[in-house]
C-alpha cells in the first residue's frame, strides 16, 4: 500500500493537470469563436455599406417599420463583446476601452461613417485576438473545432442562413460573410 502512494499522487496530479488543460481550451475556443462571430458581424456591416438599411427599405414601401430589428443587431454586437471583455481587460484594460468605444460608435455612425468605424473595430479585435488566444493554441484541432463552432453554434453561419430562411435580410449579410470567413 506504501508503495502505491506515489503512483497514486502522480496520476492524480497529472489527471489534474489534463482537466485544467482542458478547461484553458475550452476558454480559449469561447474567446476565439466570440472573437470571429463579433468580426463576422463587422464584416456583415461593410457588406451593407451603401445599401438602404431595412428600416429606410420599408419606409420607402410604404410599410410599417419595426422598432426592435435594429436593436437586435446593436444586443448580438454587445453580447458578443462581452464573452471575452473581461478576459481582455486583464490583459489591457485600454484596447476594452477603445473596442468599447468603436462599437458604440457602430451603433450611433450613420451608413457613410460604418466603414471606417467598422475597420477600427476590426483592427481592435486582431489586437485582442493576439493577446487571448496564445499562439500554442493555433493547432489544426483547435482551427477544425473553432470552425466547427462557427457553422454550427447559435449565433453561427447555420442558424444564420436559417434565419435568412424565414425572411431576415440582415441575417443572410451575416451568414455571407460567415461562410466567406469559415472557408
Amino acid at each position: 500500500m506504501v508503495r502505491c502512494l506515489p503512483l497514486l499522487i502522480l496520476c492524480v496530479s497529472l489527471s489534474f493537470a489534463q482537466a485544467q488543460e482542458v478547461a484553458s481550451s475550452a476558454d480559449t475556443l469561447r474567446v476565439a469563436q466570440a472573437l470571429e462571430l463579433l468580426s463576422i458581424r463587422l464584416d456583415a456591416l461593410t457588406l451593407a455599406a451603401g445599401e438602404p438599411d431595412e428600416a429606410e427599405s420599408a419606409e420607402a414601401l410604404g410599410e410599417e417599420v419595426e422598432e426592435g430589428d435594429e436593436e437586435e443587431e446593436e444586443v448580438s454586437l454587445a453580447s458578443l463583446f462581452t464573452l471575452f471583455a473581461g478576459s481582455l481587460e486583464e490583459q489591457d484594460a485600454a484596447l476594452v476601452t477603445e473596442l468599447e468605444g468603436v462599437l458604440e460608435g457602430l451603433e450611433s455612425s450613420v451608413e457613410t461613417e460604418r466603414t471606417e468605424e467598422v475597420q477600427r473595430a476590426q483592427a481592435s479585435l486582431n489586437q485582442a485576438d493576439a493577446l487571448l488566444v496564445p499562439e500554442s493554441a493555433r493547432t489544426p484541432t483547435f482551427q477544425a473545432a473553432l470552425l466547427a463552432h462557427l457553422l454550427l453554434q447559435e449565433g453561427g453561419v447555420g442558424e444564420s442562413y436559417e434565419e435568412a430562411a424565414n425572411g431576415e435580410t440582415e441575417a443572410y449579410k451575416v451568414a455571407w460573410a460567415g461562410l466567406g470567413r469559415t472557408k
